[in-house]
């Protein structure tokens, strides 16, 4: 048997005996066949978020050429071998075997595979050397592991930036200490470059070695790893390969594509005379070659031709006549004079690998095409002649179909120099695609419900999969009803479903018992007013579900709260409540406008601190991207308040014993400054940071920043609250106070509101954050606490009130407890012509007696959202007595 040199080969070896020898090469621009379909099967079968995926972040960026496949999750063995599950048992990868991936987090580890990099000008050649194939580190702080690296060897690697313009790459360490670098730059490097390493032999008199551990700063490419002179080519058996003839009247010296074939190195061919054999030659026996090819000498009416299209899709195949299209009814074949084919894609591998010359030459006496039906119409088509195709790929990454055309009656006078080299490259490029052939995934059947009607939907995780069904409790087939779009059910039925593709095997049946529901009721809203607060209760007409409310008019129950009791609220608000679960469809959204007796309305913003990052992130964040931005000299370190070279005085004083000890009073440093004209942060020596945070809206979620409770939500006047990034007042010294505050720069005449937006970062120990007021900017009084969450990253909103005329300066102080208190947002709110405006249109709708029907948000494109969102929205009211209010409400 022919065996071939092949560093493939050598990683499939190491994959099936990791033991064997330690790995030193790995080739990141040679992406084998079998690997990349392993990879398509992987998320065909188990979905785009168990394993691979062929997109980074969002399903609607997925590469439909398959030219990279990012990890969803990383998946190794106890070793840290990178796996793929293309029929649902594992399998090392075999271009990545033996390096230690475990340390490598979801998304940020891809395979790139001819990927479309566009030219880098400052690099050499005028684009990345090594072409567009590379391993891709996403993200930094990521790791690997080299495993067992000798003492005093090189390693070697081409690195590039996954930015031109930005230097990104990797340090390499072993037990915590970086490695030297002898060669490159692969720290920052923004074009590629070759670098090396030299590992340091500690202990000459001992032959031992080391593990070798990356760790990347940010996205970057890796397209080679050689430690010392790398490893010795292993062999690779040749390919089987099943030609398929018949014997008839047939003379082997007529068939050159034979001949050819049968002194081909890589090539072990079994010829198959189906005139013999035809009735033990089965669709499923000729799965155990790597490929089948069919020569010249089957005839289009042969009988054995519907075997052969049952193979197409399952068994790479190589196609040599024309004319057998119209006998599988896949098309016609077309006869031609052109003696040239015409080159579609003069970048194929059939013409690169095998360096012909163009114009290309095949046939002298004219070349027979064909027209492609519809089971070919969407392949790949790589030559053409007049009027039809000569070269088309079907399936190009899993079991591949390929039509060479080499009519019989052609042969005679066909280019025989081009067809030596064309022929052999052809079967290898096919045999390559050779892929385990496994079943579609079953079918994901889902309801959406609504009264009394439900709405079925059908998905597969196979895009190119074709789904049938019945609603009558039967087995489906490809007989049944063809799913093409989402189906309306008005009675209960037992839908089966299943899933076919091409070059795979059916499903397993999905079934589900469809039911149909009722809406549920709204509802009831009752309120007992008094002066200073008002208290909602909510009842629902059905049994067994759960009313839900909120403060912005949502329709989710993450963005509500579940009523257990009544509500008590002292400031108007708008209520929106809905009733889920049971048996039932949820209800409408009913929404009702509660006033508060007594309680001034407040809307006219007199002062708003907002963390923008054009204020307080810069200049130090002159990109406008970073994440966090220290705002003091001291950075993210604390500094003493006092400076102990200035002693402000030295006091004696007597214990009980009467022994003498000695206070010493040191001077204390002025505070530090940063202002935006409107508001003045000061601090002496506590870390205060601005931060690039959002906040979101699922109530009580502490996973991210989100409101302890619906009231939280609320806004500070009709139109804005709570917007994204912080101040956060950080740690101190020990032992000294905190002294970090947040002051208007001028005073500010009552009665006015002050609201804050905050949130606990810290959660252990909770901050103790305070409001004060002063005349004169120098003596302070308590006008209230700003209680934060006792639950890290949890944002609260707080209401306090100034009552007197008197003009004052307002401060936000940390007065005690944890650090991290975190502010997003402060108003200082007063009554004044916004007020009186919105007010008397409050007072309108109370008078009528009306209540909310609906609340409707719309972007400024007039698409819905279920809440207010960041920028410009168009809230539309309407109310039972048939008034409809539009606001154009800002967050920023």
């Amino acid at each position: 048997m022919r065996k071939l040199f092949t560093l493939t080969a050598l990683g499939l070896a190491l994959c099936l005996n990791a033991n064997a020898q330690v790995r030193k090469s790995w080739d990141f621009t040679k992406w084998s066949q079998t690997t990349l379909n392993n990879l398509e099967a992987d998320m065909t079968l188990n979905g785009a978020t168990s394993h691979w995926r062929d997109y980074e972040k969002s399903e609607t960026e997925a590469n439909r050429g398959r030219a990279y496949w990012c990890a969803a999750t990383i998946s190794t063995d106890e070793k840290g071998n990178a796996l793929v599950y293309p029929d649902g048992t594992a399998q090392i990868i075999p271009e990545l075997a033996q390096l230690n991936v475990k340390g490598m987090g979801a998304k940020n580890f891809v395979i790139v595979h001819n990927w479309g990099q566009k030219e880098n000008a400052s690099s050499p050649n005028g684009m990345y050397t090594y072409g567009k194939s590379f391993l891709w580190i996403n993200g930094g702080k990521k790791k690997f592991i080299i495993p067992k690296v000798r003492k005093g060897e090189t390693i070697k690697m081409g690195v590039e930036s996954h930015k031109e313009a930005e230097g990104r790459g990797f340090t390499l360490s072993a037990t915590g200490a970086t490695i030297t670098i002898t060669k490159g730059n692969p720290t920052n490097p923004t074009v590629y470059n070759d670098c090396e390493w030299l590992v340091e032999d500690d202990t000459p008199d001992v032959e031992d070695s080391v593990d070798i551990t990356l760790t990347t700063n940010n996205g970057c490419h890796i397209y080679y790893i050689t430690v010392g002179e790398g490893d010795v080519p292993q062999t690779e058996e040749a390919k089987k390969i099943a030609y398929i003839y018949n014997g008839t009247g047939y003379s082997e010296d007529e068939d050159f594509p034979r001949i050819f074939l049968s002194g081909t190195d890589g090539i072990a061919m079994t010829n198959i005379d189906i005139a013999d054999g035809a009735a033990t030659v089965t669709a499923d026996s000729l799965r155990k070659f790597d490929a089948v090819v069919i020569s010249p000498f089957v005839a289009a009416n042969d009988a054995y031709l519907p075997t052969l299209k049952k193979v197409i899709a399952y068994e790479p195949i190589l196609n040599l006549n024309p004319d057998l299209y119209e006998g599988w009814g896949y098309g016609t074949s077309v006869k031609t004079s052109d003696q040239n084919i015409g080159i579609k894609d003069s970048t194929n591998a059939l013409f690169v690998n095998t360096g012909v010359g163009f114009p290309l030459q095949w046939n002298e006496a004219g070349i027979k095409g064909v027209n492609l039906g519809e089971y070919f119409a969407a392949d790949d088509t790589i030559a053409t002649v007049t009027g039809g195709v000569a070269i088309h790929v079907h399936n190009t990454r899993r079991n591949a179909y390929m039509l060479l055309p080499y009519a019989k009656e052609e042969l005679a006078t066909i280019n025989a120099d081009n067809m030596s080299v064309l022929l052999p490259e052809a079967v290898k490029e096919i045999a390559a695609t050779k892929a385990k052939v496994t079943s579609v995934v079953k079918p994901v059947i889902t309801e959406t419900y609504s009264d009394n009607k439900t709405i079925v939907s059908i998905a597969s995780g196979n895009k190119a999969a074709k789904i049938y069904y019945t609603t009558d409790g039967t087995e489906p087939t490809t007989e049944s009803t063809l799913y093409t779009e989402p189906i309306a059910v008005t009675e209960a039925i037992t839908l089966n479903a299943i899933a076919v593709a091409d070059g795979y095997d059916a499903s397993d049946i999905a079934t589900l018992n469809i039911t149909i529901k009722q809406q549920a009721s709204q509802p009831t809203v009752n309120v007992e007013s008094e002066t200073g607060k008002s208290t909602i209760e909510l009842t629902a007409a059905e049994e067994g579900v759960t009313i839900y409310y909120n403060f912005i008019g949502s329709n989710k129950i993450a963005q509500s709260k579940a009523y257990t009791a009544p509500i008590v609220v002292t400031e108007p608000v708008t209520i929106t409540t809905f009733v889920s679960g049971g048996k039932y469809v949820d209800s409408e959204l009913s929404s009702k406008y509660i006033d508060v007796k007594g309680v001034a309305h407040r809307l006219d913003i007199l002062a708003h601190f907002d963390a923008n990052r054009k204020d307080w992130s810069q200049p130090e964040d002159a990109t406008g991207s970073a994440k966090a931005v220290y705002l003091f000299s001291w950075g993210k370190t604390a500094s003493s308040i006092y400076d102990t070279n200035i002693v402000d005085s030295i006091v004696h004083l007597k214990n009980a014993q009467g022994n003498d000890s000695i206070v010493t009073y040191y001077h204390m440093v002025a505070p530090e400054t940063k202002t935006n004209g409107e508001w003045i942060l000061s601090s002496c020596g506590q870390v205060v940071d601005w931060e690039n945070t959002a906040f979101q809206t699922n109530v009580g979620d502490g996973s991210n920043y989100n409101p302890q409770a619906p009231e939280d939500m609320l806004m500070a006047n009709d139109s804005i609250g709570i917007t994204n990034y912080i101040l956060n007042f950080g740690g101190k010294v020990e032992d000294e106070k905190y002294t970090a505050t947040l002051t208007t720069a001028k005073a500010y005449a009552g009665p006015f509101d002050v609201v804050t937006y905050m949130a606990n970062g810290n959660g252990s120990s909770i901050p103790e954050m305070e409001v004060e007021i002063s005349e004169d900017g120098e003596k302070w009084t308590k006008l209230g606490d700003v209680k934060l969450s006792d639950t890290r990253r949890l944002w609260n909103r707080v209401k306090l009130s100034y009552e007197s005329t008197t003009p004052v300066y307002v401060r936000l102080a940390h007065v005690g407890g944890g650090t991290k208190a975190m502010l997003f947002d402060m108003y200082l709110l007063n009554e004044g012509e916004h007020t009186k405006h919105a007010s008397t249109g409050i007072a309108d709708i109370v008078a009528d007696n009306s209540n909310v029907v609906s609340t409707q948000i719309f972007n400024v494109n007039g698409i819905a959202q279920s809440a207010l969102q960041p920028g410009l929205n168009i809230v539309r009211t309407v109310y039972s007595n048939g008034k409809v209010i539009v606001k154009k409400i800002l967050v920023k």
